[in-house]
């Protein structure tokens, strides 16, 4: 059975039968469709699928930018600065994504310090903002 859209989608983390089925383009859209409503645990469910496969062809950092995605359109900021964490622990690199989505996140939970403060981090890191 294939995800025909997100008002049909099944998460990734609650059927793992049918998303064995599925390219890796199809959950990585999936990913990115569950990110784009904030919710986090299909996101994460999806993360967990992807690597557990061993795909070489997915980039890492975009991985890591589609679950802060979720975390910024719901404004948790707590589960965004774990993920960023995360990353760096893990040696994920971070793009401009990576910050305009920390940013972003700081944004909608009413947070502008915090903003300023990845927006500076972001700067001298290199890498200009992209929200």
């Amino acid at each position: 059975r294939k995800w025909r859209n997100s008002a049909s989608a099944i998460a990734c983390r609650v059927d793992v039968a049918t998303v064995s089925d599925l390219s890796v383009t199809e959950i990585m859209q999936n990913m990115k469709e569950h990110a784009s409503m904030g919710q986090v645990d299909d996101v994460l469910g999806c993360f967990d699928h992807i690597k557990s496969q061993d795909l070489t062809s997915v980039s890492e950092t975009m991985l890591y930018n589609i679950v802060l995605t979720a975390y910024a359109k719901i404004g948790d900021t707590v589960g965004a600065r774990a993920w960023y964490q995360r990353m760096v622990s893990n040696g994920i690199m971070r793009d401009n994504e990576t910050f305009g989505k920390l940013i972003e996140c700081s944004a909608y939970a009413g947070e502008p310090t915090e903003a300023l403060a990845w927006w500076e981090k972001s700067l001298e890191s290199g890498e200009e903002p992209n929200p």
